[in-house]
């Protein structure tokens, strides 16, 4: 998700030519909106953290010691997992325009060659049948990619297990394609 939304800033126009999209990035694009928030929402997120930790805004809140703010996070409603803070790109307008598929749909991204995929193992467990519905997923933001772009993008389905004794009883799990990634 990070690399997609660098693609879509602004800012970093001219700071990359070329990125990878890994641990099923572009699955995710190619369904979700990549849980982008408004300012608003991220703010308001801010000001209910503050007071779960005793803070009466966000000023207060470097006041407060770090154990303090360790502390295990109180949980409301049904949105978003329930957490009252959560890690999402944030729509402000400047850093972000927009979220990245509308981005993307305007030709406003930074257009740059990339390489996207999934380990075959990464997402085993989570879903009955992870395997096509990722590919599928990557396909239909692939699709979506070439209409707006024009630079290349390639497409890998990492299937081998990092050596050692172990490898069969863990096959090519997240991050699993990261050793190989060196000098690239």
């Amino acid at each position: 998700m990070s690399v997609l939304y660098l693609i879509a800033s602004p800012l970093a126009r001219g700071l990359f030519h070329r990125a990878i999209v890994q641990s099923g990035g572009a699955s995710i694009a190619g369904g979700l909106t990549l849980n982008a928030r408004t300012l608003a929402e991220a703010e308001a997120d801010g000001l209910r953290f503050s007071k779960a930790k005793g803070a009466h805004s966000l000023a207060e809140l470097p006041s407060l010691s770090w154990q303090r703010l360790k502390e295990a996070q109180p949980t409301v409603g049904s949105d978003q997992g329930n957490l009252l803070f959560r890690f999402a790109p944030i729509v402000d307008g400047y850093l972000l325009p927009a979220p990245y598929r509308q981005v993307v749909a305007w030709k406003r991204h930074n257009d740059v060659a990339l390489i996207t995929g999934i380990n075959s193992g990464e997402l085993d467990g989570l879903v009955a049948e992870p395997k096509p519905v990722a590919l599928v997923s990557i396909y239909l933001w692939a699709k979506e990619r070439a209409e707006s772009s024009n630079t290349e993008a390639y497409f890998y389905l990492w299937d081998h297990a990092i050596p050692g004794p172990d490898a069969a009883l863990y096959g090519a799990f997240h991050s699993s394609e990261l050793p190989f990634l060196k000098g690239f």
